[in-house]
């Protein structure tokens, strides 16, 4: 049992992780006996079945009011690198919660991601299951009704997975495969950023991948958090999708530049043959 751990009441079902989680924190002694995290922005959205996930540390979570990534310094960007970011299939059974990563912005999975789940007077603590860690996570149910979430393609070896309420969104897309390693972002990150003159079509690719959190504000879907804090304020999308009809999200290359991405509902069988 962790050295963390507290006594465990009451069952946990996959009815009440649905919703909108923020973490309060994270305390890891097996990383560092003092280690604890209060700062990191973390947020665990939860639809039935599918989730997302992001981790964005304090330093970035105001975003940089709309430069583009390429104006942003070497150690700013390496720095990024430490940004997380996922989405998939969860299941839980007798408080057990197991969480499969479909897309994952830092590349392969180190260890299974289990944890024990249980009631809090101020939320509900997740107890590692393979890794010495506890972490408290708080409910808005004001920001979790009418959970939705769906799988996505654009047809170009990309996914995507948005989970949204009636007034919030999570929206995670991964890289195309072609352009995946089986390092982790951040390795491929730095190994980029210690040339002396990083190539910008590298940069550009790296940073393809994104995961954005934020507000539905008459429908249009505007980003208050996400891996690429040069995002922020950002407009997403116009409309949200209905029924896992096809729509269009508005992104910004390395150089700032503005594009456009379609999406198309991938049917949940079907996923396997695009991963």
């Amino acid at each position: 049992m962790s050295a963390l751990a507290e006594t465990l009441t009451g069952d946990i079902t996959d009815r009440d992780v649905l919703g909108l989680w923020r973490r309060a924190y994270i305390k890891a002694p097996a990383e560092n006996p003092s280690h604890q995290d209060y700062e990191t922005r973390v947020y665990w959205f939860q639809a039935p079945e599918l989730y997302a996930d992001l981790r964005v540390p304090a330093e970035f979570a105001s975003g940089f009011g709309g430069a583009a990534l390429k104006d942003l310094d070497c150690d700013t960007l390496f720095r990024l690198g430490k940004c997380e970011g996922f989405a998939g299939l969860s299941t839980v059974e007798d408080s057990v919660c197991t969480w499969r990563r479909f897309i994952n912005l830092q590349g392969p999975e180190d260890g299974k991601d289990i944890g024990r789940l249980s009631h809090a007077p101020d939320g509900m603590y997740e107890h590692g299951v393979e890794a010495d860690f506890v972490e408290l996570w708080q409910n808005d149910p004001s920001r979790s009704s009418a959970m939705r979430a769906e799988i996505y393609s654009d047809g170009d070896g990309r996914i995507a997975i948005l989970v949204h309420s009636a007034t919030h969104f999570l929206f995670a897309c991964d890289r195309p495969e072609r352009t995946r390693r089986l390092t982790t972002f951040q390795v491929e990150l730095a190994d980029a950023l210690i040339c002396q003159t990083p190539q910008p079509d590298l940069l550009n690719s790296l940073f393809e991948a994104e995961y954005s959190f934020g507000h539905l504000h008459s429908g249009a879907a505007v980003i208050d958090l996400s891996t690429l804090p040069t995002r922020v304020g950002d407009c997403l999308f116009e409309d949200v999708p209905v029924n896992g009809d096809p729509f269009q999200t508005n992104h910004r290359s390395f150089d700032g530049l503005p594009y456009q991405r379609q999406w198309y509902k991938v049917a949940r069988d079907r996923l396997p043959e695009l991963l």
